[in-house]
């Protein structure tokens, strides 16, 4: 998955962005959330995710950007929409 930041580059440990499906509501997606999340400090694209570990359920994939304690700043991100 293709995505763009603005303002920083991700980067392990600082701050960084965490992926999640519209399964997980935005205030469970880091610390002190349970998700599932996956942390990720790369560059585009995206490949932590397979199909197989897509949730029957979710419908997107998402990302917030992480401060390095996991936390997340909401607002900071999107969703899109998942092939069917």
């Amino acid at each position: 998955m293709t995505f763009e930041t603005a303002g920083f580059q991700p980067a392990l440990p600082g701050q960084h962005v965490h992926f999640f499906f519209d399964t997980v509501p935005p205030q469970q997606a880091g610390v002190p959330g349970t998700g599932p999340w996956f942390v990720y400090g790369g560059g585009s694209p995206f490949t932590g995710y397979t199909t197989a570990d897509r949730p029957a359920a979710a419908t997107a994939m998402c990302i917030l950007v992480a401060n390095p304690d996991h936390s997340v700043k909401q607002g900071t991100g999107n969703c899109v929409p998942l092939p069917r």
